[in-house]
């Protein structure tokens, strides 16, 4: 029991996980209750490890059990050789090695040392230290305890930011839909191409010095200050596919959206077939069927089986190259017979 709770403290000493004092201090009791009867003392042990270890979780930064468990259709796509890497990523050498040392000292120290006194001491004191806060000894603060502290510092402007986020939503709901107007029967004939980059951001371009890149420079419209609100590939697809109307809660993503909010099918009304592709085969997360549904999209995505591939998915599927995949879209293009064409392209290989 002492090298787990000396343990815990080091990782939190350093940052890497919080330490809620009630919950930890409550299985200490239940590992140090006196029970002299044989079979309450064997229950006690089968009953301590798996508590002990949700403790841990529950300690960690890791997502809730309850994500896990709904994710876990999901994960069981994965690759071996994918969980493999979401394992080592999770792995601390140094911690590994400072946790080992901690465990061979107790050992030794325990021959002469009460280590149970002083670790039974150090539970009680951290009841006083929320499980957000840093501990007293740390004299320079990591950059997760920076964070950690700086989300402290907000939780009285929960309210506040509740408020606004409501007001907010309340804005986009009265906010009138874009209306497209059709081109002129002389104007020249163009096509629209919308690039959709899952795990790209503005951030991410502006962190790595390409937000002037020249492929960039080459877009007739560029759009660099928007947000998409959302977290996931998903969610993402759909508010962009759905962009003439106002944001809205992520609940009410895949409760539909009036007929005039759904961006493709207003560049259909105005002369623009409507086309669409990925670079995936779109199974995982059911990302194919949601935007068939949720994005209005009635028309089959470029077929993929001829176009190379040098890379896998998590999951063991081929990751087409982009230039590929849209070079083949283009010579379809030349083929056809449309005079102008909105194509709507995901890509997943970042």
């Amino acid at each position: 029991m002492n090298s787990y709770f000396l343990i815990k403290w080091l990782f939190w000493w350093r940052g890497h996980i919080d330490f809620h004092g009630i919950e930890n201090l409550a299985l200490a009791a239940l590992i140090l209750a006196p029970i002299r009867t044989q079979w309450l003392s064997s229950l006690r042990l089968a009953l301590s490890i798996p508590i002990a270890l949700l403790v841990l979780y529950y300690d960690t930064r890791l997502p809730p059990i309850s994500r896990l468990i709904d994710g876990w259709g999901q994960m069981q796509g994965f690759t071996l050789t994918y969980l493999v890497e979401l394992v080592g990523r999770l792995i601390n050498v140094e911690m590994l090695s400072a946790s080992l040392i901690i465990t061979v000292a107790y050992m030794y120290i325990s021959k002469w040392v009460r280590v149970t006194v002083l670790v039974c001491m150090g539970l009680i004191g951290s009841l006083f230290i929320t499980s957000t806060d840093s501990p007293p000894t740390m004299t320079m603060p990591t950059s997760a305890q920076i964070r950690l502290t700086e989300t402290n510092n907000t939780q009285g402007l929960n309210l506040d930011l509740d408020l606004e986020l409501k007001q907010f939503y309340q804005n986009e709901q009265d906010r009138p839909s874009i209306e497209f107007i059709a081109p002129s029967d002389n104007s020249n004939a163009f096509d629209i191409i919308v690039l959709n980059i899952c795990s790209l951001s503005w951030d991410d371009l502006d962190y790595a010095g390409l937000t002037n890149h020249p492929l960039l420079e080459r877009f007739d419209i560029l759009f660099n200050n928007f947000g998409s609100a959302a977290s996931y590939s998903g969610p993402a697809a759909i508010r962009l596919l759905r962009a003439n109307c106002g944001q809205t809660k992520h609940s009410a993503l895949y409760e539909g959206a009036l007929a005039q909010c759904y961006l493709f099918d207003s560049l259909q009304k105005i002369g623009f077939e409507k086309q669409w592709s990925l670079n995936h085969d779109g199974e995982y997360d059911d990302y194919k069927s949601l935007v068939e549904q949720h994005g209005q999209f009635d028309v089959n995505p470029l077929p993929l089986q001829d176009v190379p591939y040098e890379i896998e998915s998590f999951d063991g599927t081929p990751i087409h190259k982009d230039l590929s995949v849209l070079n083949k879209w283009l010579s379809n293009r030349a083929n056809g017979s449309s005079e102008r064409v909105a194509l709507f392209y995901n890509s997943i290989t970042l």
